[in-house]
Parts: structure tokens; C-alpha cells; sequence
């Protein structure tokens, strides 16, 4: 409890510019408070607001369809404990706030088994003040992105479990679910550096058996995390071709520009000379941590080499160093190389934790030291940026309400595919398109006559078959639900891709409403039966233990405690200890077998 309290109080400090004047400037905050304020107020009456009918000057967009919901999901569950008394500008800033104290108490829980409670406490408050992780609240704005490395911890706690039992594979899938529906670029990236370092790092034994089954059940586990995150998954992957997602591909989302060996045409020197000194200042931290371990053996001995290593390997990554890496079709999605840096962060810090034993106390400080010095000038670039942000915030906030009076705007790539150039363009621009207004309701042929009702509903009169068009921008699943029965499909409109929908002869009340595609019903599908077999699983392993075939763990012994050399007694202890929590799943191997 007093850890969490530390936590607590080290986050408020941090977030205290925030909480006291409300999140200011960055690149994403125009649309994290549009976001945020829309999915609150259809939250919890829709308990997964796809569609956010305010955007765009009122004509809808998909968003959440293709963003992933977790951190906005959690604003709303506030929104909601709180009455809506908080506005969203602060409700933004105590969302941060929550996000950095809970990464710190993750970090604490994964680490708080393998090393002494000071050093967890150390790594915990190193996580809430990692550089990149602070970019991302004061410079950026992204709180997805944000919110994940809070979750990260939980994945790679997961993936320590499976990869020492069968008993961890369902904790491996929920915390791997919880990360893609947070973040999805954060999820793709750590899956292909840490997340594989600490599955190999921790198994118990390197014979052929025994990683071949912990990469099994690490398979299994992802598996399970990608089933339970389908919900959202099958209609962000799936439904691409319904959006102008190909503005995301212009070059300066691409991969390439924002190496740190492109420096010649780095879209952003700002920035990029960020990156440059948090990179170098990682990869001084993970080569020491190599260093300090060289030659030796002991308990967290593969984790701590196997996280340095990852932390080498992303820094390589980020430089362009690895050929071809960023030409792979998943990578090349995630757009900016230097998100890696969150797991980086992550991964330095639980491999220099985890070799605090090894370090003399004067190379310790000489490691971080030199971490400090080398990330110096990033983090007084971040600071100049975030003092700006702050002292602008009011002026910021009056810019936001006369972009908001103007019709709320969203961005782009989220507007119908085969939408006029010009029109994106003024929405890129928060500008207000020449498009007729959000309510207008228009018929053709003109001798029709239709309008809207005051309860919302659509009355057509008309002597021939009509198409009648409403400025709702179109996607899959919008339709016409006719009074006393029916549904009617839209199509979309050209030039301009909004609803219209064909009727026939006669006077007919209608209500457009957007149903669930089929894609949406199959991913609900598939994460409700991985969700009832991840309950089964975890209440089979509950009421009865799993025979472990691997070789003994370096670190748990069949034998007496006291067999131990007593420098590694107390670790041995620590780590084999049983317990219900996420920190608990390390456990030691069985010593008898309930059937």
C-alpha cells in the first residue's frame, strides 16, 4: 500500500502542471478531448461506442472501429464515477495521472519477485520518469500510446508465467489482449523485441525440449490474447478498404524518413534529436548491463542479458541498422520507428534492475551517469516543449472552442474512401468544407417531399420511387429502419460519400441507425469464446495444479531451501514463493500432484 502511495504522489508531481491547468497543446490533444467527450457521452448506454456521431461538423465518423477503445474506455468508467462533473480537459489530465501511477505499479509487480523491494521501488519510479514516456503525455498527446506502456509490464509478467507453465498461457492472452486494445502499433513492436526476450530469458532450462515447449505455450498464449482482442481486431484489420486509411501511407507516415541514419531527411529535427539522445543513452544503459553480467551466472542472469539484448536490438532497429526489417508488412504499419522507444525504456530499466546485485555501488552510479548525461539534451527539449505547451494551454483551450464552434473536427483518414480531395483537405485544416449542412435531408427527383420530424425521424412523401440523401458520412452497416418494420441498406452518395438510400413510392417515417456488420458480429464471436475457454482455463488451473515437464529452474530447487548457497537463498525464496497475484504466476515446480 505505501508503494502505491509513493507511486501515487510521484505521478501527481509530474502531472501537476496538467492537473492544475488542464492538458495543454500537442500533437494529438485536439482529438483526444473530440474523442474522449463523444465516447463518454455514449458510454455506458453503448457499451462500445463505435460510431461517433459528432465528428466532422456533426456527419459521423468510425472511429473506434479502428482505433483501439482501452484508454478511452477507461476516461468514460471515470467520466462516469465522477457524475460528468469533471470536464474533459481535466478529466484528460487525471487520466494521465492514473496511467502513470499504474505504470509504475506494474513495473513494481513484475520486477518486485526477482530483486529487493528497493530496487522494484527504483524501477517503478524510473518507468513514471523515463523520458519518452513523459514525451508522449506533454509532446505528443498520445494517450494510447501512453496508456500502453502502463500495460506492458502486465504482458511481459504473462509471458514469464508461460513460459515456466501451462498455468501462465490465459495471464499471457489477457495482458496481450489488453495491450492491442490499447495500442495496437505498441503491441506489434514489443511483440517482435521484448516480449520474445523474456519468453527465451525466462525459460527454465535451454535444452531443445524444454524452449520448444515454452515457445508453445507462448504461442498459444499470443493466440488467446488475439482471439480475446477480436472484438476489435476483425473490424480494424478488415474494413480498411471502407475509410481513406491511404492518407495514413504519404511519406511522412512511413517508416523510413524517421530512422536516425535518414537524418538527412528527417521530417522533424526537433524531435529526431530527441529520439538520437534517448537511443544512445539506452543503449549505454543495456551494453553495461552485458558488461556487468559477462562471465557470470546466478538467478535473473538469462532475463537481465536477454533484456539488455532486446534493448540493443530495437536501438539497432530504430537506426536503420537491421536490413529489411522495416520493409515487413506489419512494421511498416506502425509508422514511426521511435515508438519502440517505450519498450526500450522498459526493457533498460528491468535489465539494470535486475543487475543492481552485480553492480559495485560506484559503477552503478557511473552507468546511470552516464545515462543521464546522454539523455540530457532530450529531456531538455521535452522539458522546453512541455514549459511551452503549459504556459499556452489557456490560449490553446480558446483556439479548441472556436474550432469546436466551427463543427467538430476528426481526422481524415477516418472519412469515406473516394471523399473529394478538397473536402479532406479542409478537414486536415479544421476548416469548414463546402458540403451542405449536417441535418440537411434532400430527395431526387424534386417532387418528392421530404424532411425531418422534431423527434429526428425522416418523413418522404412521393408519388415515384426516391432516393433520398442524408449528410451522414457513409459506412458499412448504416441503414434506413423503417416504422412498422423494415430495414433499408444505404449506399453511398458521390461526390461526397454521405447516406442515400432508395424508397419506394408513397409516405414513408424512417430513422437512419447503423447496425453491426458481419465482420463486427464475427469478431464479437470469436473474443466471447476465447473469453469463456480464458475462464475455464484459469478456473481448471485454480482448482487443480499442472504437471510441468521441464527441466528443474535454475532458480527453484526440488531440494530444501537451506541447500541454497546462502548469497542466493533469499532470491531463490522470493521467486519460488506461491501467491495469487500476477507477481505469484512465477511459481516454483510442483513438489506433489493433485489429480
Amino acid at each position: 500500500m505505501r508503494r502505491a502511495v509513493f507511486f501515487g504522489v510521484l505521478a501527481l508531481v509530474v502531472m501537476a502542471p496538467a492537473l492544475v491547468m488542464g492538458v495543454g497543446r500537442s500533437d494529438s490533444g485536439l482529438y483526444n478531448l473530440v474523442w474522449a467527450s463523444q465516447f463518454a457521452a455514449a458510454w455506458p448506454a453503448d457499451p462500445y461506442p463505435r460510431w461517433l456521431p459528432d465528428s466532422f461538423g456533426g456527419r459521423g465518423s468510425p472511429v473506434f472501429l479502428f482505433y483501439p477503445p482501452m484508454a478511452f474506455l477507461m476516461d468514460a468508467v471515470l467520466n462516469a464515477l465522477t457524475l460528468g462533473a469533471i470536464t474533459t480537459r481535466w478529466r484528460l489530465a487525471l487520466d494521465a495521472w492514473l496511467l502513470l501511477w499504474l505504470s509504475g505499479v506494474t513495473m513494481d509487480l513484475w520486477l518486485g519477485r526477482r530483486v529487493t523491494a528497493g530496487v522494484a521501488l527504483a524501477a517503478g519510479a524510473g518507468l513514471i520518469l523515463a523520458p519518452y514516456h513523459l514525451l508522449d503525455q506533454y509532446w505528443r498527446g498520445a494517450l494510447a500510446e501512453f496508456a500502453a506502456i502502463a500495460v506492458l509490464p502486465l504482458v511481459l509478467m504473462g509471458t514469464e508465467a508461460a513460459a515456466r507453465s501451462w498455468r501462465g498461457v490465459p495471464w499471457l492472452g489477457v495482458g496481450l489482449a489488453l495491450l492491442i486494445a490499447t495500442h495496437l502499433p505498441s503491441a506489434v513492436l514489443a511483440c517482435v523485441t521484448v516480449v520474445p526476450a523474456v519468453l527465451w530469458g525466462s525459460v527454465p532450462s535451454w535444452h531443445k525440449a524444454a524452449v520448444a515447449v515454452a515457445t508453445v505455450r507462448a504461442a498459444l498464449g499470443g493466440v488467446l490474447g488475439i482471439a480475446l482482442a477480436s472484438a476489435y481486431l476483425a473490424p480494424a484489420l478488415l474494413l480498411q478498404d471502407s475509410v481513406s486509411f491511404d492518407l495514413l501511407w504519404r511519406t511522412y507516415y512511413l517508416p523510413i524518413p524517421w530512422l536516425l541514419t535518414s537524418f538527412v531527411v528527417w521530417p522533424s529535427l526537433r524531435l529526431m534529436s530527441v529520439v538520437a539522445s534517448l537511443s544512445v543513452a539506452n543503449l549505454v544503459g543495456a551494453i553495461a548491463v552485458l558488461a556487468a553480467w559477462h562471465g557470470k551466472t546466478g538467478p535473473g542472469t538469462g532475463l537481465a542479458r536477454a533484456l539488455a539484448a532486446a534493448s540493443i536490438f530495437a536501438v539497432l532497429m530504430l537506426a536503420g541498422l537491421i536490413p529489411y526489417v522495416w520493409d515487413i508488412p506489419l512494421l511498416a504499419k506502425v509508422q514511426f520507428p521511435w515508438r519502440l522507444l517505450g519498450a526500450v525504456e522498459v526493457a533498460t530499466i528491468g535489465a539494470l534492475a535486475l543487475s543492481a546485485a552485480r553492480f559495485p555501488a560506484r559503477s552503478q552510479r557511473r552507468v546511470l551517469l552516464a545515462m543521464a548525461v546522454l539523455s540530457a539534451p532530450g529531456v531538455a527539449v521535452i522539458a522546453n516543449q512541455a514549459g511551452g505547451e503549459v504556459w499556452t494551454t489557456s490560449a490553446w483551450a480558446r483556439d479548441v472552442r472556436s474550432i469546436e464552434a466551427a463543427g467538430t473536427p476528426d481526422t481524415a483518414e477516418y472519412l469515406p474512401r473516394g471523399v473529394p480531395r478538397e473536402i479532406a483537405r479542409a478537414f486536415s485544416e479544421t476548416k469548414s468544407p463546402a458540403m451542405p449542412p449536417a441535418r440537411a435531408v434532400t430527395c431526387l427527383p424534386e417532387t418528392a417531399r421530404c424532411e425531418r420530424d422534431r423527434d429526428g425521424s425522416i418523413v418522404l412523401e412521393a408519388a415515384f420511387p426516391t432516393t433520398v440523401t442524408v449528410q451522414t458520412f457513409y459506412f458499412p452497416g448504416w441503414g434506413a429502419r423503417i416504422d412498422g418494420g423494415g430495414f433499408v441498406a444505404a449506399r453511398p452518395a458521390p461526390p461526397n460519400q454521405v447516406l442515400a438510400f432508395d424508397l419506394p413510392a408513397g409516405t414513408t417515417r424512417f430513422r437512419t441507425e447503423r447496425i453491426a456488420t458481419g465482420v463486427e458480429q464475427m469478431g464479437a464471436a470469436i473474443s466471447t469464446v476465447a473469453l469463456v475457454v480464458t475462464l475455464a482455463w484459469l478456473f481448471v488451473a485454480r482448482r487443480r495444479r499442472v504437471t510441468v515437464l521441464s527441466a528443474p529452474s535454475p532458480f527453484c530447487s526440488y531440494s530444501p531451501a537451506a541447500a541454497w548457497p546462502p548469497h542466493h537463498a533469499a532470491s531463490a525464496r522470493r521467486h519460488c514463493a506461491l501467491s495469487p497475484s500476477w507477481a505469484g504466476l512465477l511459481r516454483r515446480p510442483p513438489t506433489a500432484v493433485r489429480r
